[in-house]
């Protein structure tokens, strides 16, 4: 499976600042299969990334992540204490992952644009904004490792030649209108 995962990845050096190795690669998130990884290092990442009712392409990305082995990258090298992986998708998802030396995700910066929302986030934006039509939508991770993880939808409606963006939220499997803005 790893040579499978590292084949899929496309790998190129950026500068490197402070101990911190920087990978840039891209991922096509519909290649990989969920039953072949196994994730021992970073269940505490996916305990709180991984949602059942997210888009496949996001439970998708989000294993890659998890099973990603810097240890068993050629750029490994004990010298540097965490290394930052760029992962890039075909399409507009882009994730900054900060691993430490021995493979633990430390912190995660991710974004993905136009993707299924999950049911309880339609459910909602159908309640608070009845016959208003969705435009694009993005959902935002932040995890961190000490801090825990913050969860947003930012979402595009409109109707009768108005528009409204809005922020969702996404605590447990609830999303909150927490801002309207114009």
């Amino acid at each position: 499976m790893r040579a499978q995962l590292f084949g899929l990845l496309v790998l190129g050096l950026t500068s490197l600042t402070q101990a911190q190795k920087s990978i840039e690669t891209d991922v096509d998130a519909k290649s990989v299969s969920l039953k072949d990884i196994i994730i021992t290092a970073n269940s505490n990442y996916m305990n709180k990334a991984y949602e059942e009712s997210s888009s496949e392409v996001i439970k998708n990305l989000e294993q890659v992540v998890a099973g990603f082995d810097i240890t068993e990258h050629e750029v490994f090298s004990p010298e540097y204490d965490s290394y930052l992986v760029n992962f890039k998708t075909t399409g507009k998802t882009r994730m900054n992952v900060t691993y430490n030396a021995i493979g633990i995700v430390l912190s995660s910066n991710e974004r993905y644009d136009d993707i299924l929302l999950p049911h309880y986030v339609r459910q909602a934006l159908v309640k608070e904004y009845p016959g208003w039509t969705l435009q694009s939508n993005s959902y935002r991770v932040n995890y961190d490792h000490q801090k825990g993880i913050k969860k947003l939808y930012i979402i595009q409606v409109r109707k009768d030649g108005q528009k409204k963006n809005l922020k969702f939220n996404v605590e447990g499997n609830q999303a909150i209108v927490s801002v309207d803005y114009d």
